[in-house]
């Protein structure tokens, strides 16, 4: 009877007298029908009694039927008269999916493309809000809704494909279109991939509506150019630049006409057209000097202008013009940012060539003093010799070379020739024992051919000359050598052949000439020059895996001329080519020990930390790691990986805690992949520490940051779909599964968790 009056007031919506009836029917019996559960939460929704009708609504939202969508309608309204717009937002997507009142349906996907816009959704929102049979009252504010999601957006790849399949395309969002390619460009720029850059910002190109914009992607594949040392390309491209960025304003620093010239005088350079070099730098520190006040780019101002300085002296040293020049290197100097030492070491040079030596001497000894741990030091002591054996001041000469063979025997290329000179000066002292020692030693510290054959020639005079001899020199030739004098001539010549066509740029027929000469002669005067040449053939030809044994033989040899870029390049091989990173790992530990520059010594730690963790070698991960992070002018991005495979190491060891220290540091220090993982991350590390609200808040609070990386997003989707599960909020749990299904369709993997969650 309860139930009879009850139904009969709802019919009449007289709500307020049938909600008694109705709940006391409810209360009192066990089982209610679809259409019961109904008309009883439709009374509690009518009299605000919301808690209520969301408990019923939720009972019959699963059933596939008129009364089921407008319960999921219904129950949305609720939600949002509540508060809690996630809970309505997965309400409205159900009422949505079901087509039994079609206005109905299309109002719901209005109502949840704009909640899913509101809870920073884009992906959702753009989607639902698309959706053609969107009601026509609201088509206006949707397509409102869906340009300022585009034109804020950092998902790039979804704003091109969007923007890409539209035939005609309001134009509104054509320079949406233009900045997001660009974007999307620079991303594939920072993770490393310059040839998908290059296409990307090709297809920004489809709608060239903002000058701006035009200018800065031509920047950027002229700059891609340069960096893949397609000079030739790279220089009109500038020149193109430089057309279009003519009279424009508020362009990006980093892609502003001083740089650009930056580059271009480094494409000059590389093509060694120095007065064009010369020009192109002179115009980048005019523009610098011009901008001033406005820069706020430490690295620009720190190292870029101070580098300009330094190429612009460069240029003009090269053409002789050393009173300009010294006037460039003292502004470089004046600086004290970038590699100024370099500038100090060459206002020593000119100094010695326009005749001032005394004042070289001093500007040596200054470097020496100030800079013991400078990569100039060993270069400093040789000038220094020099200059004191040009002056007839024999004494400090050698004390010079002497200091210098003492400090660097091992670690500099410079140290036979030190010999050799050592040797020079104990001959003209008389002192015959002390001579034939130092030319020895020569053979000791892996000397060039020329060095050998200095060495050789001095001894051979003192022996076969000075001390009557000739049977102690043959014996001691023929011992270095590893071969007899009469051959000497012979082995000279064949290695010429492969020299010449090196030389002359034929490299495959140098490779076969060092080929030969290696064949013919296994331990011959030349044997390590070739092994070089023949590596750098190689390596010019991307023939990596061949370049790759030939320089090990060289680093085998020992220290010498060729063994520094040997080692280096060798790293770069292992890590970028071979991809065999224990190698990798074991050169750019011995890069990072025989370095003599700070720089040198970075980017060998840099090229250590990241092989360790392509190995998950914890040990030297955290070793290079810390010596990247103590590096007090390291890039903020190279600073943020580091503390991102310190995190990765502490997570691997569950020490959740530093983990997420250093997650936390990583996320606020930029912008990429790494940070938006790290985001991620520390979302999970509260999961696994049990705080499910602060798990819920940092995905929530990630996803705002992550749109540039939806594989992170459809992450945090499923992390959320595990926290709902565990709270038994299993409404909003499936709607974040679903989520990832309908929206995130990259990636396989995702999609296959997602399944397995959904069946779970």
């Amino acid at each position: 009877m309860r139930l009879l009056i009850g139904q009969a007031y709802f019919e009449l919506k007289e709500y307020a007298k049938a909600l008694p009836h109705l709940e006391y029917y409810e209360a009192n019996t066990d089982k209610l029908t679809v259409e019961e559960f109904y008309q009883l939460a439709f009374t509690q929704h009518q009299e605000k009694k919301y808690a209520e009708a969301i408990k019923n609504f939720n009972a019959i939202s699963l059933s596939e039927s008129a009364l089921g969508q407008s319960a999921n309608f219904y129950l949305a309204d609720a939600y949002l008269k509540s508060g809690d717009k996630l809970s309505a937002r997965t309400a409205f997507k159900n009422a949505a999916g079901m087509k039994y009142d079609r206005q109905m349906s299309r109002e719901a996907q209005y109502f949840y493309g704009k909640l899913s816009a509101e809870l920073g959704q884009e992906r959702e929102a753009v989607t639902a809000l698309s959706d053609p049979e969107i009601p026509a009252q609201h088509r206006k504010e949707a397509d409102d809704i869906i340009y300022h999601l585009l034109s804020n957006s950092t998902d790039y790849e979804f704003v091109l494909q969007y923007t890409d399949q539209l035939k005609s395309p309001e134009d509104r969002l054509k320079p949406v279109h233009q900045r997001a390619a660009i974007n999307r460009a620079m991303q594939w720029y920072r993770d490393g991939n310059p040839d998908q850059a290059y296409a990307t910002l090709e297809r920004s190109e489809r709608y060239k509506t903002d000058r701006n914009l035009n200018a800065v992607a031509q920047f950027w594949k002229a700059q891609i150019l340069h960096e893949k040392e397609q000079y030739p390309t790279s220089i009109p491209a500038f020149e193109k630049y430089f057309e279009m960025s003519n009279g424009l304003n508020g362009l990006p620093e980093e892609s502003r006409p001083f740089m650009a010239h930056y580059s271009q005088g480094y494409n000059y350079l590389a093509l060694k057209n120095y007065k064009d070099a010369e020009r192109s730098f002179k115009n980048c520190i005019t523009g610098f000097n011009l901008n001033k006040g406005s820069i706020k780019n430490k690295q620009l101002t720190d190292q870029i202008f101070p580098d300009a300085l330094m190429r612009t002296g460069d240029c003009l040293f090269k053409n002789r013009n050393y009173a300009e020049a010294l006037q460039f290197y003292k502004q470089a100097i004046a600086t004290r940012s970038g590699n100024y030492v370099y500038a100090k070491y060459q206002k020593a040079m000119i100094e010695g060539l326009t005749g001032e030596p005394y004042e070289k001497i001093l500007t040596l000894n200054e470097l020496k003093k100030s800079h013991p741990q400078s990569e100039y030091v060993d270069d400093a002591l040789m000038h220094l010799g020099d200059t004191y054996f040009s002056l007839g001041n024999v004494d400090n000469a050698y004390a010079s070379f002497t200091e210098l063979v003492n400090n660097f025997k091992g670690k500099s290329p410079l140290v036979a020739s030190a010999y050799i000179k050592m040797g020079l000066i104990a001959y003209n002292r008389g002192d015959l024992q002390t001579a034939i020692k130092n030319y020895k030693e020569v053979f000791n510290n892996n000397p060039d051919a020329k060095e050998r054959q200095s060495a050789l020639l001095g001894l051979e005079e003192i022996y076969i000359n000075d001390m009557g001899k000739p049977d102690e020199y043959i014996k001691f030739a023929e011992q270095v050598q590893g071969q007899k004098v009469s051959e000497f001539a012979a082995d000279s010549l064949s290695f010429r052949v492969g020299e010449v066509r090196y030389q002359n740029g034929e490299y495959e027929k140098a490779i076969t000439g060092f080929e030969q000469y290696l064949r013919q002669y296994p331990n011959g005067f030349y044997k390590l020059q070739a092994h070089y040449l023949k590596a750098e053939s190689h390596t010019i030809l991307r023939q990596y895996n061949d370049a790759l044994t030939h320089y090990e033989m060289v680093i085998k040899a020992g220290t010498g001329p060729y063994y520094e870029a040997s080692v280096r390049k060798s790293a770069l091989i292992s890590y970028n080519h071979s991809q065999d990173f224990a190698k990798a790992l074991k050169y750019y530990e011995l890069f990072y020990e025989i370095s003599k520059t700070p720089a040198d010594r970075y980017q060998a730690a840099l090229g250590a930390l990241r092989s360790a963790f392509r190995l998950s070698n914890d040990d030297s991960v955290t070793k290079y790691a810390n010596i990247i992070i103590s590096t007090t002018d390291a890039p903020k991005e190279e600073l943020s990986a580091a503390h991102y495979y310190l995190a990765k190491v502490a997570f691997r060891k569950k020490d959740y805690d530093t983990a997420l220290k250093s997650f936390e540091t990583t996320a606020g220090m930029s912008n990429n992949n790494q940070a938006a993982e790290s985001r991620y991350m520390i979302a999970e590390i509260y999961y696994l520490k049990g705080d499910r609200n602060k798990a819920e808040a940092q995905c929530n609070a990630a996803n705002k940051l992550n749109g540039q990386y939806p594989y992170w997003i459809a992450r945090s989707l499923l992390l959320l779909s595990d926290i709902y599960y565990d709270r038994n909020d299993l409404f909003n749990a499936r709607a974040a599964i679903e989520a990832v299904l309908e929206n995130f369709k990259e990636d396989e993997g995702l999609l296959q968790t997602a399944r397995e969650n959904s069946n779970g």
